[in-house]
């Protein structure tokens, strides 16, 4: 698996997870793919694909960057 796959299957549990929170994937989900992915690419970084998961790293571990600012018209 390749790290752009695990950003992508982190990109649809974060979607999945805006359902609500009776369909949110759980902890235990969470570190049981986190096991096969590790087993697919030794190099995998738990750590920091829990964390773009939660909101804390950009999709490659780094800071995320701030939202941009919204364009209200020429006022």
């Amino acid at each position: 698996m390749t790290s752009k796959s695990m950003i992508r299957l982190a990109d649809a549990i974060k979607a999945h997870n805006k359902l609500g929170p009776a369909e949110t994937f759980r902890s235990t989900h969470l570190y049981a793919l986190c096991n096969w992915m590790t087993k697919e690419n030794p190099k995998f970084n738990v750590d920091r694909w829990i964390g773009y998961l939660r909101g804390k790293c950009g999709p490659q571990g780094g800071k995320r960057k701030s939202p941009a600012k919204r364009w209200d018209g020429d006022r």
